[in-house]
C-alpha cells in the first residue's frame, strides 16, 4: 500500500484541481473578460489533465484493475473521456453565454458522476446500489484483493498470500 499511495493523492488532487481550474476558465469567459491565451490558465488545465490520466494509469497497475476488466474502472474512464471532451472543447465550442455555461454545468455533473464511482468502486455510482443488490466496495476492499496484499500468518503454517 506504501507504493499506491503517493499516486492515490496525486491523482485525487488533480481530480479536484481540474473542475477548479474549468469552472475559474468558463467563468471568465461567461464574466467577459480576456480568455487564457497566455500564463498559468492557459498552460495548467493541459498538465493537471495529463498527470491525472497517467497517475490513474499507474494506479490501475499498481492495484492489478484494468479498464474494460473492471467494470467501474471501465464507466470511470469512459466518464473521464467525456468530462475532458466537454472541458476542452467548451474552450472552442462554446462561444455563447447560454453555452458556455451549459458546458460548465454539464462539465460538473460528469465530474460528480466520477467522484461517485470512484468512492463507491460502481458503474452506477451506488445510486442503484440498493435496488439491485449490488454492493459498493470501498478502496481497502479493492486493494485487498491486489498483489500487494500482505502474507497472512497462520499459527503452524507458512505465510499465505
Amino acid at each position: 500500500m506504501n507504493a499506491v499511495l503517493p499516486f492515490v493523492l496525486l491523482h485525487v488532487a488533480c481530480a479536484v484541481t481540474s473542475p477548479v481550474l474549468f469552472t475559474i476558465r468558463t467563468w471568465r469567459g461567461i464574466l467577459g473578460r480576456a480568455p487564457a491565451t497566455e500564463g498559468f490558465l492557459r498552460i495548467a488545465p493541459y498538465v493537471v489533465d495529463g498527470v491525472l490520466v497517467l497517475a490513474g494509469l499507474v494506479l490501475a497497475a499498481l492495484v492489478d484493475q484494468w479498464p474494460f476488466v473492471d467494470g467501474w474502472l471501465t464507466a470511470k474512464l469512459i466518464a473521464l473521456i467525456v468530462y475532458l471532451g466537454i472541458v476542452h472543447g467548451s474552450r472552442r465550442a462554446a462561444r455563447t453565454t447560454l453555452a458556455r455555461l451549459a458546458a460548465w454545468i454539464l462539465g460538473l455533473l460528469v465530474i460528480a458522476y466520477i467522484f461517485g464511482v470512484a468512492l463507491t468502486m460502481s458503474p452506477t455510482a451506488g445510486v442503484f446500489a440498493a435496488a439491485s443488490g449490488e454492493r459498493a466496495r470501498t478502496i481497502s476492499a479493492a486493494t485487498s484483493t491486489s498483489r500487494f496484499r500482505p502474507p497472512v500468518m497462520m499459527k503452524g503454517a507458512a505465510a499465505v498470500t
